[in-house]
């Protein structure tokens, strides 16, 4: 967290933890604090509310990190991870086949640069560095999609989740915060899209989703950049 702030150029308006915030190393002095649920905030069976940032508010935080420091846009993030909600291992090899084969083709069509590649953490400079780049993130609900605050706005975010279920009735009231990456990418400005998994357990790995559903969406982006550069 340090680092954010340090980015931010907060740190030295922090204060010492005060006894009452158990949870928080220290607290903040502020003019005005900017809090993820606004009004009217959807209600969904069960009565839970969903919180989501108004669309854009995250602009001057992606400023103040350096996000349009780099104006490349040309990696498509994937976002694997081992243990609870990771793809089944056979899903991965060929959901990763395929894209390659799409931006393969693409890049010798277009004479673009795209390439495809697997997030693993080794810094936040350095996730700041890969994620400023981003035309797409892709993958399984988990922490590692916090890091499209690092990325322009207009990114395509896909997260596998099911959002539709987890919508329903039982199952809202039990985790209102499965829905927490598609406020951020709200508030970053980002196209979010869901894809619903076929198999699919919170707690445990071996997550299947069609990969024709991913593929879909993968076109459409890569459709848009040709277009956009008049291309076919």
């Amino acid at each position: 967290l340090r680092w954010f702030l340090e980015q931010l150029g907060l740190w030295e308006r922090t204060l010492p933890m005060m006894g009452w915030p158990k949870k928080a190393k220290f607290i903040y002095r502020s003019k005005a604090v900017m809090y993820p649920d606004f009004h009217p905030a959807p209600v969904l069976a069960g009565g839970s509310r969903i919180g989501q940032y108004p669309r854009g508010a995250m602009l001057p935080i992606q400023k103040a990190l350096g996000v349009f420091h780099d104006s490349r846009r040309d990696r498509i993030i994937m976002l694997y991870r081992g243990g609870r909600r990771s793809l089944a291992r056979h899903v991965q090899q060929h959901l990763t086949k395929a894209i390659s084969k799409r931006v393969e083709d693409h890049n010798e069509n277009t004479g673009s640069i795209v390439e495809v590649e697997n997030f693993r953490f080794t810094s936040r400079d350095d996730a700041r560095n890969l994620f400023r780049r981003a035309l797409m993130i892709i993958g399984p609900h988990g922490g590692a999609f916090s890091n499209m605050v690092f990325a322009k706005p207009g990114t395509v975010v896909v997260e596998f989740i099911p959002m539709y279920k987890f919508s329903q009735k039982g199952h809202a009231g039990k985790r209102t915060s499965t829905y927490c990456y598609y406020g951020l990418s709200q508030a970053c400005g980002h196209r979010y899209w869901f894809v619903d998994p076929e198999v699919f357990d919170f707690n445990r790995g071996g997550m299947v989703v069609r990969i024709e559903d991913v593929l879909h969406i993968v076109d459409d982006t890569l459709k848009r950049i040709r277009t956009k550069h008049g291309g076919r």
